[in-house]
């Protein structure tokens, strides 16, 4: 992977808004922060023709398909978290948590997806 400096400017949007925010703002690239957000990604840049690399988080079997690139969290580790905070089995109130996560570069990194 190529090193580069980038201003990163996150922006939080819906799936709702996921059409406006991206013709209004315009992104060089988008990093979708669940799977579903970014099937909705996919979508509107494929009824658009916009050619928008797209990384999503909670890899899934469709982005191996389309050839996106994705980053998987261990679900698993991530609901012992979660049990752990919630059966009070931990004192402490505030936790930082670190999940391992694995990169997956897909063969398509610049994903646009096709008008069939």
């Amino acid at each position: 992977i190529e090193t580069r400096t980038v201003q990163f400017d996150p922006l939080v949007i819906s799936d709702e808004d996921c059409a406006k925010e991206i013709d209004s703002y315009q992104p060089d690239a988008i990093i979708a922060g669940t799977g579903s957000f970014g099937l909705s990604v996919l979508r509107y840049l494929k009824a658009s023709s916009k050619k928008i690399p797209v990384v999503s988080f909670d890899d899934n079997e469709w982005f191996d398909h389309l050839g996106v690139s994705a980053i998987r969290q261990s679900e698993e580790k991530l609901m012992e978290k979660i049990i752990s905070l919630a059966t009070g089995k931990r004192k402490d109130k505030i936790e930082h948590i670190k999940i391992e996560e694995t990169l997956i570069l897909r063969d398509n990194y610049n994903y646009c997806p096709k008008n069939d």
